[in-house]
């Protein structure tokens, strides 16, 4: 059977954005830069909504119940779509996944 992406688990977990990452828009687009390693991305809409909202940690249930109520669709896709990004986003050290 499929693990959800929102069991207990993961209810208890926090987000936190690395502080080496600064942000700025530049032209309707967020862009974040990593003043240690010199490196920068540009974020679409949505992962510079998901961005902003890290401005103060989030619990990933949190995070979550706030994607759903603010973007269509149902909340296992947006669960399982969240985690991938969360996950691709501390692979590049721009957050931290942490107990709490």
């Amino acid at each position: 059977m499929k693990e959800s992406v929102m069991e207990a688990s993961q209810n208890d977990r926090i987000v936190n954005r690395n502080a080496e990452f600064l942000s700025a828009y530049v032209e309707n687009h967020l862009v974040l830069f990593n003043s240690v390693k010199a490196e920068y991305y540009d974020l679409d809409p949505i992962a510079a909504d998901i961005w902003e909202k890290l401005s103060v940690p989030q619990t990933m249930s949190a995070l979550l119940d706030y994607l759903v109520a603010t973007y269509e669709g149902d909340r296992e896709t947006i669960g399982v779509d969240m985690k991938v990004f969360l996950d691709n986003m501390q692979a590049r050290s721009m957050i931290r996944i942490e107990m709490l």
